[in-house]
């Protein structure tokens, strides 16, 4: 069953992806809220905080590439398709990862499957030492500090998580080619 989930996922956001009309998005926004109800607080709330900084460059960048080529911005059917579009489709997959068990989803192939539980390992590695990381900044500071109050550290962690992950990327694709993957 959650393998059809997945194929009904994937299908709707090919779909909605291709969308260019505003009034459709937005009865298919509203319909996907009312749909998932149970799930809409949770994932608006997450869609504004994940998404909105996303969205607000985006539209930025938009905004001042049209006044810069043409001199005026009359192309707010752009904006409002663009955000429609990421918003749905957020609130979607934030729907489909809270409904489906992407272990079962993926069954069907050895390959999704153990690309899964690699990044799923990559993940809880990251998280853990991102929290180690935290832990040392605190144990050697006197004033209270959180993930960005000090600029320095945190590019110093930035770099080191870019480096790890370049390093870890070189590692599984080795491995993954080993396997036949």
């Amino acid at each position: 069953m959650s393998t059809a989930f997945l194929f009904i996922y994937v299908i709707s956001l090919f779909i909605i992806s291709s969308l260019t009309n505003s009034s459709v998005l937005i009865v298919l926004f509203v319909a996907a809220l009312i749909l998932f109800y149970k799930d809409t607080a949770g994932s608006l709330k997450r869609l504004l905080y994940l998404l909105g900084p996303f969205v607000f460059v985006m539209s930025l960048a938009t905004v001042v590439y049209y006044l810069l080529k043409t001199g005026r911005f009359d192309r707010w059917d752009i904006l409002l398709n663009f955000n429609l579009r990421a918003g749905l489709m957020a609130h979607l997959s934030f729907v489909f990862l809270r409904r489906v068990n992407m272990f079962d989803a993926v069954r069907f192939s050895r390959p999704l499957t153990t690309i899964l539980s690699m990044s799923v390992a990559q993940i809880y590695t990251y998280r853990r030492l991102l929290s180690d990381f935290y832990t040392t900044l605190k144990s050697r500071t006197i004033k209270k500090q959180n993930l960005t109050g000090s600029p320095r550290w945190a590019g110093t962690v930035s770099v080191y998580f870019m480096m790890l992950s370049i390093r870890n990327s070189k590692e599984m694709a080795e491995a993954l080619r080993s396997r036949g993957v």
